[in-house]
């Protein structure tokens, strides 16, 4: 009997909107048979998503978002921080759409 291969990657993806917090995530080049996909991680697992998917691209932004923010902050003084902190609070008032659901 041949001998099969055994991929960990996704030859799948899924399409469905992801609804558990998301730790972290991470692009899988295609190279078959793995597809391009956004390999999302969470507390239940990791889960393929379809890279094409404006929720899938709205979420990986989000994410990057964070920890361009986080950096930045990390950064700040203690008085700085106290103005960003209250920016950030203004700009999630003005445009609530933007905070994760």
């Amino acid at each position: 009997h041949p001998v099969e291969k055994v991929y960990t990657c996704c030859t799948v993806v899924s399409n469905a909107t992801l609804t558990d917090p998301i730790i972290g995530f991470r692009l899988q080049k295609p190279n078959p048979p793995c597809l391009k996909a956004i390999i999302f991680q969470t507390e239940q697992g990791e889960f393929c998503c379809d890279w094409t998917r404006p929720w899938v691209q709205k979420k990986v932004i989000l994410e990057v978002d964070k920890k361009f923010v986080l950096f930045v902050i990390l950064a700040l003084s203690a008085s700085e921080f106290k103005k960003i902190k209250l920016v950030i609070s203004l700009v999630l008032l003005l445009f609530p759409v933007m905070a994760d659901p």
